[in-house]
């Protein structure tokens, strides 16, 4: 276990406790982990490599809540703020100080299967009645998805989650192809 990762298990612990208990997190867990997972990412990449990684993973947050914005606008036939009623500026702050952690294709994989995740955890605890509240602590849920995620790499995967050289080949080869070398 790597000596950032127990950096960023307070922040991120932080944002758990806050965020399951008041779905409010404190302004300054965002740009603490930010800067362990920066610090941890520059001693692997470049500091271009990093910037352009954090660059894509920001543009790519940035358009989903531009879509998520136009869907709600459209729905309600008016602009919509989504941080009003449906989002919260701790979230976005969240989904930025993640950034560092992961290459693009990395960073879409997690963000997917997370929000997919945490989408059928919660509706699961809400119908079974253990959540009084329908409000999600998305960024609560994305701590310990991103905890369980590098404990998993770490003890079992063993994979740079900075390169997308992986994932590029599992594309290219397909899942099943011989020729595979992943296979």
């Amino acid at each position: 276990m790597s000596g950032y990762f127990i950096l960023a298990c307070v922040p991120l612990f932080g944002v758990i406790f806050q965020d399951f208990k008041s779905r409010q997190i404190y302004w300054f867990w965002p740009p603490l982990l930010f800067t362990v997972f920066f610090m941890e990412s520059y001693q692997r990449l470049s500091l271009n490599e990093l910037f352009q990684n954090i660059g894509i993973n920001t543009l790519f947050i940035v358009v989903n809540l531009l879509m998520v914005s136009l869907y709600f606008s459209a729905k309600e036939r008016q602009w919509i703020n989504i941080f009003k009623q449906h989002f919260g500026l701790g979230d976005f702050l969240f989904f930025l100080a993640i950034t560092p952690v992961f290459s693009p294709l990395n960073f879409v994989l997690f963000f997917v299967i997370s929000l997919i995740l945490i989408g059928l955890l919660h509706a699961i605890l809400i119908t079974f009645g253990q959540l009084a509240i329908t409000t999600v602590p998305l960024a609560g849920w994305l701590s310990v998805l991103l905890i369980i995620a590098l404990l998993l790499n770490d003890f079992l995967f063993n994979i740079n989650p900075l390169n997308d050289d992986l994932l590029i080949n599992y594309i290219y080869f397909g899942a099943h192809n011989r020729d595979n070398p992943f296979y």
